[in-house]
């Protein structure tokens, strides 16, 4: 396999809103551990500069990975040592790390301010003027969509001045990262300026995803495990460019309305956990699970699960040696092939595995071959759950929202 950058590989547009991003991205969510122990700031930044010079120019991070944001602030330092305009950075909120007793481990929050909070606190962990492309990490499903997406114009008319007062100060005007845009109308009921019941009309607009938009602060709005009914209804109140959702040959689930849902609608899809969290790469198979992994936390690594899913992989194995090329590369290669409005992001810790992914850019199949590494896969056969118990209850069939 030729090692030499690549660093004209292939372009495609990400949804229809006009971002255009590598055929290929990088999950950065390993470098600060989660299948491997964390990396330094220094051996981080390395691999996401070679990724570059291997032609990759779309990075992922998320506010929530790594311990005190630091996946945000490692992704932020190798910035600075790249061009900014060259690049495309996706990031994510909505996951919080609850530290209540009684409480789960993590929380979902998609309230306006707390968006507004979160991606203000991105903006300077990576120290950019701009989010290219910024992600809900998981569905709150206590606030309408509509509400995290655009928040809605309220419209109090006719109040005299004492109620106009009760009603701000029964809004959470403590949301000190919110941004309100009032304008207010004088009216008289009997048009004298001189009438003490005199009258106003409010607006609020309380924007935040769409705000974030209109300052420059964001440019596209992605959501990651929304349901079918959420995706309709926050594309109707502002274009979603891209959903993030697991996608690779042991989990297809989005196949039969997510995919066709979203070509309906011009909306790409970022492909996360494209090697199965590693399983196509060799973890549990070829290699031994690290003791500080989370992977033992995920059902289709433990036990029983996992030694009925090695047959799949030794499937895919022989495939690959077919091909003339490894075992992630195939398993990449055929997700490529399901469309160029899908963008896999796989991840790594290590240089060598990075250049392997981006050699199956390279890698060409026929119809007949993405049937074969498909059907050396079925679905039936995977044994386990995909999503540790923590996460399973934020999975995209879950994720509808109240009704607005």
């Amino acid at each position: 396999m030729d090692k030499e950058p690549e660093v004209q590989h292939s372009r495609v547009k990400l949804g229809s809103q006009g971002l255009e991003v590598s055929r290929l991205g990088f999950g950065c969510v390993g470098l600060s551990g989660v299948y491997n122990a964390p990396l330094s700031h220094e051996e981080g930044c390395s691999i996401i500069k070679e990724a570059f010079n291997r032609g990759i120019t779309f990075f992922d991070t998320a506010d929530i990975y790594g311990e005190k944001h630091d996946n945000e602030i490692m992704l932020g330092k190798a910035l600075k040592q790249l061009p900014r305009e060259k690049i495309q950075v996706a990031t994510k909120f909505g996951f919080v790390k609850s530290e209540s007793k009684g409480h789960p481990l993590i929380e979902v929050k998609g309230r306006p301010q707390h968006v507004r909070a979160c991606c203000e606190a991105s903006l300077e962990r990576l120290d950019v003027d701009y989010i290219d492309l910024y992600f809900q990490h998981r569905v709150d499903t206590s606030v309408p969509i509509e509400d995290t997406v655009l928040c809605p114009m309220f419209k109090l008319r006719a109040l005299p001045i004492e109620a106009l007062l009760a009603t701000l100060i029964s809004f959470d005007v403590a949301a000190v990262y919110l941004k309100l845009q009032c304008t207010l109308r004088w009216q008289s009921p009997e048009g004298s300026m001189e009438n003490r019941n005199r009258q106003y009309q409010i607006f609020f607009e309380m924007g935040e995803l769409k705000k974030l938009v209109e300052e420059g602060k964001i440019k596209y709005i992605g959501l990651s495990e929304p349901s079918i009914d959420t995706i309709k209804r926050a594309h109707k109140v502002h274009p979603i460019t891209a959903l993030q959702m697991e996608y690779s040959l042991w989990t297809r689930e989005i196949e039969d309305e997510i995919i066709p849902l979203c070509r309906e609608l011009g909306i790409g899809i970022v492909a996360y956990s494209p090697l199965g969290r590693g399983f196509f790469g060799g973890k549990g198979v070829e290699e031994t699970m690290p003791n500080e992994s989370q992977l033992a936390n995920y059902p289709r690594f433990n036990g029983e699960n996992l030694e009925k899913n090695k047959l799949l992989y030794t499937r895919v194995s022989n495939l690959a040696i077919k091909h003339g090329c490894t075992v992630p590369q195939l398993a990449l290669a055929w997700l490529l092939h399901q469309g160029r409005d899908i963008v896999p992001i796989p991840g790594t810790t290590k240089v060598k595995n990075m250049i392997n992914n981006v050699g199956s850019l390279g890698l060409k199949l026929s119809e007949e071959d993405v049937k074969e590494i498909c059907d050396a896969v079925p679905v039936d056969e995977v044994s386990g759950r995909r999503e540790m118990r923590l996460l399973s209850e934020y999975t995209w069939k879950l994720a509808n929202t109240p009704l607005k």
